[in-house]
């Protein structure tokens, strides 16, 4: 798929998403301020430990919950993108349950796979 936008456009655009501190993530550390923000040593890179248990917090779109008629109208590229989040999800929940037994969870429709 052609991008619409210049390279130098696209950068622009992409540098002002934030990956890290998001609304999302500020609302669970208010909730639970003794989490362990971002931590970088780990694999898979979790969003937060807590109690010990490894919490990922991602809407249910990036882990492929999509309506069909929305995600049959998507270009190839996003149909794609989807397929590999929902494949690295089930490595990495793999790799924490034999590691940890827990695997810390906030889009919940996940845990129905």
């Amino acid at each position: 798929m052609t991008d619409i936008f210049s390279r130098e456009k696209r950068s622009e655009i992409m540098s002002k998403i934030r990956s890290k501190w998001t609304g999302l993530e500020k609302r669970f550390m208010e909730a639970h301020p003794d989490a362990i923000p971002h931590p970088d040593w780990l694999p898979y890179r979790p969003d937060f430990i807590l109690d010990g248990k490894i919490v990922y917090l991602d809407s249910s779109f990036w882990h492929g919950f999509v309506p069909r008629r929305r995600f049959e109208k998507m270009p190839p590229y996003w149909r794609e993108k989807l397929f590999r989040n929902i494949v690295r999800d089930a490595i990495a929940d793999s790799f924490w349950e034999a590691v940890s037994n827990i695997v810390g969870i906030e889009c919940e429709r996940r845990l129905e796979r």
